[in-house]
């Protein structure tokens, strides 16, 4: 019995984790820097679900199915997913606004005249 209190503290703790998880996906705000910082407060999360499954597969228990779990793991996938795909956005569009600089900056430099011509000395004067 012991052990199914232990059993089910870890799935709790788990689905908990799972929440964090849904609730910094839910609350970020689109912006890069603050996604980097999600990015790792995640990673802490899931690195804290996979010791959880270290202590659920040393008890030969991995096979266990929690319905819950499994759908806020899919919801996770999915959102994961939107969140990847809006930095990747965000990503091409900081590339588009580089070549746009790039340009400008050959606009100018072919107006401005910046080769100097040859003086020549005459030695004789």
């Amino acid at each position: 019995m012991g052990t199914d209190i232990d059993i089910q503290k870890i799935f709790r703790a788990k689905n908990q984790i799972l929440d964090k998880i849904l609730d910094n996906l839910k609350l970020w705000d689109g912006e890069v820097a603050t996604g980097i910082n999600l990015i790792e407060s995640n990673q802490a999360f899931f690195d804290e679900i996979e010791a959880l499954n270290v202590k659920l597969a040393s008890e030969n228990l991995t096979s266990i199915y929690d319905e819950k779990y499994e759908y806020k793991l899919n919801l996770i996938i999915k959102m994961q997913k939107k969140f990847i795909e809006t930095l990747k956005d965000r990503q091409e569009d900081l590339k588009d606004s580089m070549e746009q600089l790039k340009k400008k900056d050959k606009v100018v430099n072919s107006y401005i005249k910046t080769d100097k011509e040859p003086i020549f000395i005459n030695k004789k004067l």
